[in-house]
């Protein structure tokens, strides 16, 4: 969960230490997209001892109630993805994360669809470079 700047983020996978863990999340991805004021009445909860997690939010006109699976540290991968897309669909068109995984983390950013390609191009030219 390392802040590089107020416009990337690093998410670790095994992420999911505290109660509020889901709700530091999604504040966190819309901080990104800079929606925060479109983000309301968010909870959730993540109960070591029963091995179970809840999620709630409104965003804009959604109202959203997720069961993330519960794998310990590890975050859920179908609930990171129902959020990416909310926030997505909030932010409206021709923005969306740009994200690099790693297996153990990935680095977001919310960009511009022509950042985007840029960013793979750069991407794919470094990746042929050292391969």
């Amino acid at each position: 969960g390392r802040s590089v700047s107020d416009h990337v983020w690093q998410l670790d996978f095994e992420f999911i230490e505290d109660k509020k863990s889901y709700v530091t999340i999604v504040k966190k991805l819309c901080k990104l997209a800079e929606i925060e004021s479109k983000l309301n009445s968010v909870v959730g909860d993540v109960d070591f001892e029963t091995h179970s997690a809840t999620l709630t939010y409104k965003l804009g006109d959604r109202v959203r109630n997720l069961t993330p699976k519960f794998d310990g540290d590890w975050l859920d991968e179908a609930t990171l993805k129902v959020i990416v897309s909310d926030i997505e669909n909030a932010a409206g068109k021709g923005r969306h994360f740009w994200v690099v995984d790693n297996g153990q983390a990935a680095v977001f950013l919310f960009v511009r669809d022509e950042t985007a390609k840029a960013l793979n191009t750069l991407k794919r030219r470094l990746v042929s470079r050292f391969t």
